[in-house]
């Protein structure tokens, strides 16, 4: 993903090898979003939901480092656990599915 958005477009070949992984990644987010009823064919929607996804995985994995020490966390699987099941919630349900997982984990009453 860094090395995709480094590369600088002033080279064809860099510009054509690009757009060709924007087209795979295009098709495999198209799949996916598919099996939840969108259309793989509406650029809104796979143009928002892939990059959303990206970014938040991203964003944990590719500054698990400066997390870890922010945050003073083990990395462990309980963590990569509630992460997935939180990025799972958010997908499926929107913040309110993050708000009724957190409420279910505290014992507390579910939104949902």
């Amino acid at each position: 993903m860094v090395v995709y958005n480094a590369i600088p477009l002033e080279l064809p070949e860099i510009d054509q090898w690009k757009n060709e992984k924007l087209v795979q990644s295009m098709k495999v987010k198209g799949r996916l979003i598919a099996r939840f009823g969108l259309d793989p064919n509406d650029i809104i929607e796979v143009g928002t939901i892939g990059p959303a996804l990206i970014s938040i995985v991203f964003t944990k994995f590719g500054r698990l480092h400066v997390i870890k020490k922010l945050w003073n966390l083990e990395i462990d699987d309980a963590l990569y656990k509630q992460y997935a099941e939180t990025v799972s919630n958010l997908f499926l349900y929107g913040i309110t599915g993050i708000a009724a997982q957190t409420q279910k984990m505290k014992g507390g009453e579910s939104y949902e």
